[in-house]
This record gives structure tokens, C-alpha cells and sequence, in this order.
């Protein structure tokens, strides 16, 4: 039995060509060469080489640029001050749900550095906090909208991880002052229980 060696992308197929004909392969070669150049060959679909996550990142940013994305500053902040240097030339399909726990206790323990208008403030050494878990969430949403953002744009065939988020109570309680209250229509007979003005 010949036997051919494919290269295309691994793993190498070697299909048999026979025993018979010596010519077999010669044209099993051609075949294949010819696919190739017609795009029919049955290679897998989608990136190869795996996407560092710096180079991810500034892909990503500059594809959201183009499609009118959101929030682009905070992102790019979010990236550059804190994804990129913890993950830096990672592979972006490698990231684990270990990964990330790694960088959400590192980011609790970071100080937090206040930079109003560019300008660093230094505090006292009994007023330096650390990163709260709401900020940290916004991080690690900038992260899930990557991978969501790679899997779309086929840089990767589907997430690499779960992103399991801190739980960050229920929010801001607010009061109305007393001119809200008295221009609040009374209606006893509809709502027994009224929680809040329209």
C-alpha cells in the first residue's frame, strides 16, 4: 500500500493511494494542490495562530471604533491600565476561569491610585483602599465583551472562560426631599401600597 503526506495543517492525513499504480499519488497530489487553490480543502475554519491578548486588545478597540461602539474611553482605560498588563502576550483562547480569579484577587490586594484631570494624588498610608468590587466588575465586563466581540468576529470559535462577577449589593438608597414628596399625586384608592411617585 502507498501512502501520500499531506501538510496542510496538523494533524497530517496520509490517505492510501493503492498498491497497483505507481502513478497514484502523483495525481492524489494534484487533486489536492488544486483544492487547495480553489479553497476546498476541509481545513478547519477561523484563525490559526492564536491572538495575544495585547494584540486582542488593540484590535478590538480599534474594530469598536469602527462600529460605533460605546464607552470606548472607559474601555481603553480598562485595558490599558489593568487587563493588558496582568494578561499581556497570553494567548486570548488560553484564558481560564483560573486566570481570571488570579486577576480579581490581585486587583483587591492593588491600591487604588486616584488620577483626577491626569495628576496623580498621593494619600496617607491610612487612606489608600483597594478596588472595589464594582470597579473590578467593569473590568471584568470589558474582558466578557472581548471574548463576546472575538467569538463574532471569528478570532475564536467560542469563549474561553466563564467570567464569574462579585456580587455588589443593591445599589444607591435615595430619599425625596419634601417638595418631591408633595408633588406627588395621592391616590390611596389605587395603590395600597405606594413605593414611589410617576
Amino acid at each position: 500500500m502507498r501512502q501520500v503526506d499531506l501538510f496542510a495543517h496538523p494533524p497530517r492525513s496520509r490517505p492510501g493511494v493503492g498498491r497497483h499504480h505507481p502513478h497514484a499519488g502523483r495525481s492524489l497530489i494534484e487533486k489536492v494542490r488544486s483544492d487547495a487553490k480553489n479553497d476546498r480543502l476541509a481545513l478547519p475554519k477561523g484563525r490559526k495562530v492564536a491572538l495575544a491578548m495585547r494584540e486582542a486588545a488593540t484590535k478590538y478597540l480599534d474594530r469598536l471604533k469602527l462600529e460605533g461602539g460605546k464607552d470606548l474611553k472607559m474601555k481603553r482605560q480598562r485595558l490599558d491600565l489593568h487587563l493588558v498588563p496582568f494578561f499581556g502576550d497570553y494567548p486570548l483562547n488560553k484564558i481560564s476561569g483560573f486566570d481570571i480569579e488570579r486577576y480579581k484577587h490581585q486587583r483587591q490586594k492593588e491600591p487604588v491610585c486616584v488620577r483626577p484631570r491626569g495628576k496623580t494624588i498621593v494619600r496617607a498610608a491610612d487612606k489608600i483602599t483597594s478596588a472595589k468590587p464594582g470597579t473590578i466588575n467593569r473590568e471584568l465586563a470589558v474582558l466578557s465583551h472581548l471574548f463576546n466581540k472575538a467569538v463574532e468576529w471569528g478570532w475564536m470559535d467560542r469563549r474561553p472562560a466563564k467570567i464569574n462577577r462579585f456580587s455588589e449589593g443593591h445599589g444607591r438608597i435615595t430619599y425625596l426631599t419634601v417638595d418631591q414628596v408633595n408633588r406627588c399625586p395621592r391616590r390611596p384608592n389605587f395603590d395600597p401600597a405606594p413605593t414611589h411617585c410617576p
